[in-house]
């Protein structure tokens, strides 16, 4: 069950199950910054559960998860997101016949499944 509770003008306090998160608008727009955005925490729920799907796939083949980073760099247009793009960026040590199964791990993502705007994966190096 999900729930939405108003603490303050924009301050929105989220109920996700047992967890609780806070949304808020930056200051130059009325809130207090007290947290993401709502499409802070979009962005972060699809950078998260990409980071999660690669992180399992590194699990799966023990492979140490040390000095790989995910990260996701949204294009907007007209004040919408129209791309997100995320690069997991790997150490020059990470073994070259993995880099396409780990690419396909990533792209399971269920929250990009459910998002109408493409994200593309990329994988690169340090």
């Amino acid at each position: 069950m999900f729930e939405a509770r108003f603490k303050e003008p924009f301050i929105t306090e989220i109920t996700a199950g047992n967890h609780k998160i806070i949304t808020d608008l930056p200051e130059g727009m009325g809130g207090r910054n007290t947290g993401p955005t709502p499409v802070e925490l979009m962005l972060s729920a699809l950078l998260s559960c990409t980071a999660t799907s690669a992180f399992f796939f590194l699990a799966k083949h023990n492979i140490p998860a040390e000095g790989i980073r995910v990260s996701l760099a949204p294009v907007f247009e007209n004040d919408m997101v129209s791309r997100a793009d995320i690069i997991i960026t790997l150490p020059a040590s990470f073994p070259e016949d993995k880099k396409a199964g780990l690419l396909a791990f990533a792209r399971h993502c269920k929250v990009g499944a459910h998002l109408k705007f493409p994200h593309e994966v990329k994988i690169s190096n340090c």
